[in-house]
C-alpha cells in the first residue's frame, strides 16, 4: 500500500483516540465549567490519565467487525455484515462487564487486550441495544435512538472498504454497522455518510469535498445540515457557544457529525480543530473523536502533534491495530493473521 494512505489510516485512528482522549476531560461540564478547570482558553493538552472512552474502544471493535466479515466472504451480504458487527460489539460488552478472566479463550485478539477492560461512560443505548439479545437491523429497529452511539465507532468502514468498494456500498455498511444498536434514521444515516466521507479523505478528498460527494446519498434533511456545517466552519474562527447554538451540542448522531465537520473546516491544522471539537457544552468526546477520524484520514499521521501521540494513553495499540488494517489491505489474510480476528 502506497505511503501516504498508510500515514492516513494511522492518523484517522490516532487522531480520533486523541480527540476522544481531549474531550473525555470536558465532556459532562458546562463551558463556564471548562474554563474554570482549564483556564480561559480551555482544555489544550491531554489531562491525565489521558484514556480514550467507549468511542475509540467500539471504534477498534468495528475493525474486528470489518475484518471478520471480509475474511468470511469478499462481498459480504447485509446479513453477514449485520451478525460480524453484532458480535464484535458483543466483544465489547465482554470488556465493559468486566468479564475477562471468565472467557478469555474466545474471541478475537482484541477482547483479550486486558487494557480495554474498564469502563469510561458507555453509552446506555449500546449497552441496553446489546444486552437485550435482539440484533438491529435497517428492516428490524428495536429502539428509537437517534444518540451518536452508532456514527462515533464508524470510521473503520470508511477506512477499510475505501478501496474496494463504492460510496453507495461504504454507506450501506456503516448504516448496517449503527442499525445493531441504534433504531432512529437519525442514528443510523450519519454513521453511513461518516463512512462515506472517511473512505474518500482516505483516497485525497477535502472535507469540503466529501460531503458534496454525500449529494443524492444520503437523505436530504441531513445534507443540508452538513453543507451548513462546511459553510459555518469555513466562516473563519469557532466560537463555542456559536458552534452549539448553530449545530447542536453533539448528543445526536447527525449533531455530533456536523460539529465535527465544522471544527474540520475550520482547522487549519490538527490542533485547531481537535481543540475546537472539545471545548464546547456537548459531547465532547464523541465530537472530538469523530474530527480527529475525519481530519486524520485527511492529512496523515504527521498533523497530529507528537506530543499529544506521547502523552495518549495506549498509543502503541492504537497502531497495532492500524497496522493491522494495513497489512489486510495489502492482501494479508494468513491463517495466522485470521485467526487473530475470528479467535
Amino acid at each position: 500500500m502506497e505511503l501516504a494512505k498508510k500515514d492516513k489510516i494511522l492518523g484517522s485512528l490516532m487522531a480520533g483516540a486523541i480527540g476522544d482522549s481531549l474531550g473525555a476531560a470536558t465532556e459532562f461540564k458546562s463551558l463556564e465549567s471548562i474554563y474554570e478547570h482549564f483556564g480561559p482558553a480551555g482544555l489544550t493538552e491531554i489531562h491525565p490519565p489521558g484514556r480514550f472512552t467507549d468511542d475509540t474502544q467500539m471504534t477498534l471493535f468495528t475493525v474486528v467487525g470489518v475484518v471478520r466479515a471480509l475474511l468470511a466472504d469478499d462481498r459480504p451480504s447485509s446479513e453477514r455484515w449485520t451478525g460480524s458487527f453484532h458480535t464484535a460489539y458483543l466483544e465489547w460488552l465482554r470488556t465493559q462487564e468486566i468479564r475477562y478472566d471468565t472467557e478469555k479463550n474466545s474471541g478475537s485478539w482484541l477482547v483479550h487486550e486486558s487494557t480495554l477492560y474498564r469502563r469510561e461512560a458507555p453509552g446506555h443505548t449500546c449497552l441496553r441495544a446489546l444486552q437485550s439479545g435482539e440484533v438491529g437491523t435497517l428492516e428490524h429497529r428495536f429502539n428509537d435512538s437517534m444518540g451518536c452511539g452508532g456514527v462515533m465507532r464508524a470510521a473503520p468502514v470508511g477506512l477499510l472498504l475505501g478501496d474496494s468498494f463504492s460510496r453507495a456500498d461504504r454507506y450501506e455498511v456503516g448504516c448496517l454497522s449503527a442499525a445493531v444498536t441504534h433504531g432512529h434514521d437519525g442514528g443510523i444515516h450519519p454513521a453511513g455518510a461518516f463512512a462515506v466521507m472517511v473512505g474518500d479523505l482516505l483516497n485525497g478528498a477535502t472535507i469540503e469535498e466529501a460531503v458534496l460527494e454525500l449529494v443524492g446519498l444520503i437523505p436530504g434533511d441531513l445534507q443540508e445540515l452538513l453543507d451548513f456545517a462546511v459553510e459555518f466552519g469555513g466562516s473563519g474562527a469557532i466560537e463555542p457557544m456559536s458552534l452549539c447554538d448553530e449545530l447542536g451540542q453533539g448528543w445526536v448522531g447527525d449533531e455530533a457529525l456536523a460539529v465535527a465537520v465544522a471544527c474540520a473546516v475550520a482547522g487549519p491544522d490538527m490542533e485547531t480543530a481537535l481543540l475546537a471539537a472539545i471545548n464546547h457544552d456537548g459531547d465532547t468526546d464523541s465530537t472530538g473523536s469523530i474530527c480527529g477520524n475525519l481530519f486524520g484520514a485527511m492529512a496523515g499521521i504527521d498533523a497530529v502533534p507528537t506530543r499529544w501521540v506521547e502523552d495518549a494513553a495506549q498509543s502503541d495499540l492504537i497502531r497495532r491495530v492500524a497496522e493491522d488494517c494495513v497489512s489486510f489491505l495489502d492482501g494479508d489474510c494468513s491463517p495466522e493473521f485470521s485467526a487473530r480476528y475470528t479467535g
